[in-house]
Order: C-alpha cells, then structure tokens, then sequence
C-alpha cells in the first residue's frame, strides 16, 4: 500500500508543470545572462481577472528603458510533441517587437506630471525568424499504430496568459509609479519557455492550393531547404488579440478608421524559447 501511495504522489509531482518553472527558476538565478530573477509565482489582475506571473526578470539597458522579461514556462514532453511555426519564406533577422510600455510625460502649466502606458515597436540585438502561425504537433508511436495530431490551442493558452500576465504587471507598475510621477522609461517583454523543440515551415503563399487549402511537401521546408527539419533555438510571434486578452483602448488622439491604422494597439510580439536555450536566449536578448 505505502508503494503505491509513494507511486501516486510520484506520478502526480510530475504530471503538472511546477518543477519546470522552479527549474527555470533556479537556472536563471544562477547564471549569468545579465537579467535578474525578481521574483517568481508573482500574482497580477488583468481584466477582471487574477493570474499569475511564472518568473519575472529584469535588465538595465545601460540608460533608458528599464526592461522586464514577464516568462510563462510550459511544459510539453519532449518525445511526442514539438512546436511548429509558419511564416512565408525563411528570415533570419534582429528581433522588431511591439512592446508594451511605461513612458513618462511631463506636466505643463494646468497639468502634473505622469507616467502614461504606451505600445510601440522596439528593436533587440537577438536574431531570430518571425512567424505568422504556430501549430503543437504530435506523434505517439507503438508497435500497432502511429498517430499524428496537430492543435494551436495549447500554444494559444500559453500566449494569452503571459499577454494577460503582461498587462496585469503594467497596469500595476503604472499605478504604483504614478504615486511619484519620477521620468524614467520602462518595456515590458513577453517570453514564453517550453520544453518542445521548436521548428519552423517556410513556404511561398502562391505555391498553396486554393482548391484545397493545401500545398505539396516539395513546396514547403522545415529548415535551410536541404530536406531536413532543422530545430530553431527561439522564435518571434506577432501576436494580435481582441480586447478581452488585451484591454487597451485605441488612443484618444486616434482617429484613423482604417484597420492597419488600429491594429498597433492590438499587437504583442512575443519571443518563444527552448528550455535548453533559455541562458543564450537572455544573454543575447539586449536592447538596441
């Protein structure tokens, strides 16, 4: 009986994602990545609702803008499943995010002086590819049968709640430094870690099907073009969700009704990377 008990509570510490956070944790904590660990389990409120923050790190960029990495930590098993993103061809470039942020205003004669919340496009020194999609895949192999499914739902749970985290720490902050309205510039960056490798499907938009909404395999490549998949290290996703997930109303001062005007205030580019990668990962995730 006391086997398995000790067998249950074995397999239940590790059927949830607690210790790969803790392990992230700990990891970023000890190494020198020129970011540092804030504070983890770190709880927030976002649009009526309360979350939780996995890790936040910080970084001085050497002047303005103080940095804030707000890190989700998911967990998939590494053997069946992997994460795949889409974009039109393959791109290899520095990283241009749309960054939520603080921005301090001064006052003038009929107004004090303070700390407003802005989005803005900003450049890092990390290269990486930009995706349009993403995609879990996953492969379950036995002796009898092979089954393959793919969903984006999981990776859409996992962006919408660091996007959630992200605006529940931002309006925090913003509130607590209005209280002593001091200029200073602040970015908050969304990161999503996993423990799936992650790939990349590069391919010509004319080269898809219309008839079908498929395109041929020889159309299509995971990598360089040399026929194999080849593993990417991290990746950016420009995310775009409607007000529910991100409750940040167009400006004031905006009057433009034309949709690419609007979709600005829509966006978050979120960086996703491999567990394995996460030192290199911070240690080149710098600001321009």
């Amino acid at each position: 009986m006391e086997q398995e008990l000790s067998e249950l509570l074995f397999n239940a510490v590790n059927e949830q994602g607690y210790l790969f956070s803790e392990a992230c944790t700990d990891l970023l904590s000890k190494r020198k990545t020129g970011w540092t660990v804030i504070v983890d389990e770190y709880p927030v409120s976002s649009n009526d609702e309360d979350t939780r923050i996995d890790i936040v790190l910080h970084t001085e960029s050497g002047g303005a803008p103080q940095l804030y990495a707000i890190v989700e930590c998911k967990r998939a098993d590494p053997k069946y499943v992997y994460w795949l993103f889409g974009t039109p061809k393959l791109h290899l470039d520095y990283a241009k995010c749309w960054c939520l942020g603080l921005e301090y205003k001064g006052g003038s004669s009929d107004s004090l002086p303070r700390i407003r919340v802005r989005q803005t496009l900003k450049h890092f020194d990390i290269m990486t590819y930009s995706a349009k999609w993403r995609l879990e895949v996953k492969s379950r192999v036995s002796n009898k049968s092979e089954k393959r499914f793919s969903t984006p739902q999981n990776i859409e749970n996992a962006f919408v709640q660091v996007i959630k985290g992200i605006e529940g720490f931002a309006r925090e902050q913003l509130k607590q430094r209005n209280k002593n309205a001091v200029p200073s510039e602040v970015l908050f960056i969304p990161v999503v870690v996993t423990t799936a490798e992650l790939y990349v499907a590069a391919y010509e938009p004319k080269d898809i099907d219309l008839r079908s909404g498929r395109i041929d395999k020889a159309k299509i490549w995971f990598g360089q073009g040399n026929g194999s998949a080849e593993e990417v290290p991290w990746i950016q996703v420009d995310y775009a969700a409607g007000e529910n997930v991100v409750p940040q109303p167009i400006h004031e001062h905006d009057l433009s009704t034309y949709p690419r005007d609007l979709q600005k205030y829509k966006m978050r580019s979120i960086l996703v990377a491999n567990s394995k990668n996460i030192e290199a990962f911070f240690s080149r995730l710098t600001y321009v």
